[in-house]
């Protein structure tokens, strides 16, 4: 490790916390993009909620400072690394988080 600090348990969750609101966030811009939501069950209509969502993480963040398509990759690599490190495995290729 470069500065010797091994992370502790909270911490790590807290920064994959962070990373999975930036990554739903760019989802969601994604979604808008293309006017539904995509899961695992298909498309769905954006929701209220959904925009709420949205408006508390733009003012959390900071609307300029969520995620760009060069974030997306950096942000999807961290957080499978911290859940690799929390106990979870490797995802596979075709895998989507």
């Amino acid at each position: 490790m470069a500065n010797g600090k091994t992370r502790t348990p909270d911490e790590i969750l807290a920064a994959r916390e962070e990373l999975c609101e930036r990554l739903w966030y760019q989802r969601y811009l994604r979604s808008l993009y293309f006017g539904h939501c995509e899961d695992e069950m298909g498309a769905e209509e954006i929701s209220e909620s959904d925009h709420a969502t949205a408006r508390r993480l733009e003012i959390k963040f900071g609307e300029n400072n969520l995620c760009d398509d060069f974030d997306w990759g950096v942000l999807r690599g961290r957080a499978e690394a911290l859940a690799w490190a929390l106990g979870e495995g490797w995802p596979t290729e075709g895998d989507e988080e």
